[in-house]
């Protein structure tokens, strides 16, 4: 369970730092109407989310998260290109679907990995966990910003995700 927990924390932490932080990027670049760059990344989950569920259960939970943490890579590494309107919006689509994949999969592979009796005690631990990642990567973000600019700040965001990965791989993937 803690396993699982330690991957939210480094796939949430760049979600919570966007949600904090898109928004003066956008400003930053000279981007307008950054707001929706909130509604294509909700419209994203949703869509994958939908499907989210067969998919897992047809092809297996890892067939599933590998590829959903990739389109997380790819939306982070896009959102330190971009420039213009349409490049936010590029890194809204690929943030949402691999957003919308990994979370709740690490949700299922959380209870899967715990006994029956123990499923409210480590949703509470897992949402705990979210929580703390939410406000970490506002943090962890704010400081990069200051230090190291909006672009590199935001490239860095990556790192997190490379993180997760690892972990996936080294923790949950053997189970």
């Amino acid at each position: 369970m803690l396993t699982t927990c330690l991957v939210v924390l480094f796939t949430i932490m760049p979600y919570g730092a966007i949600m904090a932080y898109i928004a003066s990027y956008g400003i930053d670049r000279g981007v307008h109407n950054i707001g929706l760059y909130f509604s294509v990344f909700a419209l994203a989950l949703f869509v994958v989310r939908v499907m989210v569920g067969r998919l897992s259960d047809r092809y297996g939970v890892t067939v599933i998260v590998i590829p959903g943490i990739v389109l997380m890579f790819g939306g982070l590494v896009i959102l330190n290109w971009a420039d213009n309107f349409a490049i936010f919006m590029v890194s809204a689509v690929l943030f949402g679907l691999g957003f919308g994949v990994v979370f709740p999969l690490l949700q299922t592979t959380a209870y899967m990995l715990c006994p029956d009796n123990r499923r409210g005690v480590a949703s509470a631990t897992l949402f705990s966990t979210a929580d703390l990642a939410y406000g970490l990567g506002a943090v962890v973000l704010g400081m990069g910003i200051k230090y190291l600019g909006y672009e590199i700040a935001f490239a860095g965001l990556a790192i997190f995700v490379v993180i997760a990965l690892i972990f996936y791989m080294i923790f949950l993937y053997p189970r």
